[in-house]
């Protein structure tokens, strides 16, 4: 989300070419024109002419330029641009037709850069975000379907609804609605088949959606992989320290839990705390038993399942088991470096920012995890801002040495996280910290989330998880889902963002999962100016101005500033103190799942990362 600034800024007015006869002032003095835009991003077809109409004001004896960035060429010089493409986006390289449109008079000039993706023909296209496996609701519950369309105008709709019979035979479909949106509700349980056909005069689309109407939801049990490098089934843990395994289980009913080694459970709760007894690897099985109302078509999910009256899904955790906690520590010395090393991961959720060449400094051509690696790396390294996009987005950092726990630096802080927060722009990330537990310099061990302000309270989600789903067409919003049931996007918006997708262009699949926690809402409308306002967590978190924004007074608004950081914070997923003695790698994650109106969605960004208690002697 960018960041504003209000600056006041006073004019002198020189002498005015005035005339005071009948006390009337008149003031002549020539206005530089001004261009507003309805939009920033336009679609056009191949062989049809497209109209621009843009508002201006202070037009007087001006002129008009609409210039094709790529070749120079002036292909008009009138207020509206009336202009037919002969070649799609396809067959121009893959990318739109990126215009600068220039008014000029004698007061001065304007300028403003607009996008037109031209396609060969602009059909309905419908973008919904829908599991792979299909959607399941509860009997007499209500799902509002509100797919995006492109090129809606003047497109017609059908919904058709039909019941899967138990022969798997062919579905009879019936027409259920004719408008944008449609409302299901079903009360008996069973698989049904929705589709959707969207028609104009270029064109139709149609997309099916499997639903199945259950009793309740089925049960969920998995693990979080936070990281490209954590699985979450494969964990590390020092000989001398303790590791707590908790998976995440939602749409649980009546669960039970059990943990077990070798055939025999040690445990029967949903965390479970295993104390190594010496080096080596160690299989743990866990397994949640839950029993289903309904019929047993309702057990649908794709891990272990012994499908009778109850649903039972199993887990198997490798746990390998090094030397003790001071064996891989790197101890600082004179010739390390105070700040970060390496980035290892950026993986950022879809944003305004993200694929931005202008305001992102991105080239367009990270297409690879490597190459968005660099381009964070290359960002940081000239103190710039890195956006994570929004809720569940990271990076990963690493240092050349270990940050010790002990010393501290200003009240006990070990690490600084560098952001662009000030008062009133706020946009928390929540911060993990990691050792390198098996000596391989790789983030591929165990992470450990800093304990913030906000840490335990109602309005705070431990275990949350949202799916992000590829848009269907360019300047689409992005569609999410999470474990709660929710929807939402991250919206396109073309008159500060007009890059054609916010979805990573590195990203392959066409959805993808962040797992970690959600903070509570920080964003509010201030109903004296209208503005909104990012109010700020009390400590804890990164790009955020509380209390340990030590250096906040001393800054400039949105200059970057650091917030500190205690590794002594650090805690297993029961909320039980880690007590690590040093880390290696810290990560960062959007922690907010919220926008603020035109501004966009909430972005943690970060500038950089400090050892801080090696920074205090320098």
């Amino acid at each position: 989300m960018i960041k504003r600034f209000y600056i006041l800024i006073w004019i002198l007015l020189g002498t005015l070419a005035s005339c005071n006869k009948d006390e009337v002032i008149t003031d002549d003095t020539p206005k530089a024109p001004e261009i507003e835009l309805e939009k920033n991003s336009y679609t056009a077809k191949v062989g049809r002419e497209i109209v621009i109409s843009p508002t201006y004001k202070n037009t007087g004896n001006a002129t008009y330029a609409w210039v094709m960035e790529d070749t120079g060429e002036t292909i008009s010089t009138e207020p509206q641009l009336r202009y037919t493409f002969s070649e799609s986006n396809e067959q121009h390289g893959g990318t739109g037709y990126y215009l600068m449109l220039t008014v000029t008079n004698e007061a001065g000039s304007d300028s403003e850069e607009l996008l037109v993706n031209v396609l060969e023909a602009v059909p309905p296209t419908i973008s919904l975000a829908v599991p792979a496996e299909g959607l399941e609701i509860v009997r007499g519950g209500t799902y509002l379907f509100e797919p995006d369309v492109q090129n809606s105008e003047n497109a017609t709709y059908r919904w058709e609804l039909g019941k899967v019979g138990t022969d798997g035979g062919e579905v009879e479909m019936e027409v259920v609605g004719q408008e944008p949106t449609y409302e299901f509700c079903q009360q008996e349980t069973g698989c049904y088949q929705l589709r959707l056909s969207t028609e104009n005069e270029d064109g139709s689309d149609q997309l099916t959606i499997q639903i199945e109407v259950v009793d309740a939801l089925t049960l969920v049990a998995t693990v979080a992989p936070i990281g490209a490098r954590y699985d979450g089934l494969t964990r590390t843990v020092s000989s001398d320290r303790e590791l707590v395994l908790k998976p995440y289980v939602w749409n649980a009913n009546n669960p039970t839990y059990s943990w077990s080694i070798n055939g025999q459970e040690v445990a029967s709760t949903l965390e479970y705390t295993y104390r190594p007894s010496g080096e080596g690897s160690q299989k743990i099985l866990f397994t949640v038993t839950d029993r289903i109302a309904g019929e047993e078509s309702a057990a649908k999910i794709t891990r272990h399942i012994t499908r009778t009256d109850q649903i039972r899904i199993t887990l198997e955790f490798t746990v390998e088991c090094f030397g003790e906690e001071s064996s891989h520590k790197r101890t600082a010395t004179g010739s390390n470096n105070v700040n970060w090393e390496k980035v290892y991961e950026y993986t950022p959720a879809p944003g305004q920012f993200i694929n931005d060449v202008k305001t992102g400094g991105f080239a367009g051509t990270e297409t690879t995890p490597e190459a968005a690696i660099a381009y964070a790396e290359g960002r940081m390294q000239k103190d710039l801002w890195v956006s994570l996009g929004g809720w569940g987005g990271y990076i990963v950092v690493g240092f050349d040495h270990s940050i010790e726990s002990n010393g501290g630096y200003r009240d006990g802080y070990n690490f600084s996280i560098k952001g662009n927060m000030f008062d009133g722009s706020s946009e928390p990330g929540v911060v993990w910290v990691m050792q390198d537990t098996n000596g391989n310099s790789l983030p591929d061990d165990e992470w450990y989330e800093l304990k913030g302000s906000e840490y335990g309270k109602a309005e705070t989600i431990q275990e949350y998880a949202v799916t992000y789903y590829r848009p269907t067409y360019a300047g689409s919003s992005v569609q999410w889902i999470d474990n709660r049931g929710n929807r939402g996007s991250i919206d396109y918006i073309a008159t500060n963002h007009t890059q054609p997708y916010y979805y990573p262009n590195w990203i392959v699949p066409d959805t993808y999962t962040f797992y970690g926690t959600r903070l509570p809402d920080n964003y509010v409308k201030n109903p004296a100016t209208g503005y909104w306002e990012n109010i700020s967590h009390a400590w804890g978190y990164a790009d955020n101005c509380g209390e340990d924004a030590l250096d906040r007074e001393e800054t400039a608004d949105a200059a970057p500033n650091k917030t500190y950081f205690k590794i002594s914070n650090a805690i297993h997923p029961d909320g039980t103190p880690a007590n690590l003695q040093y880390i290696d790698f810290i990560k960062v994650q959007t922690g907010i799942n919220g926008k603020a109106g035109l501004l966009g969605e909430l972005s943690t960004e970060v500038i950089g990362f400090t050892d801080e208690n090696m920074n205090q002697g320098r």
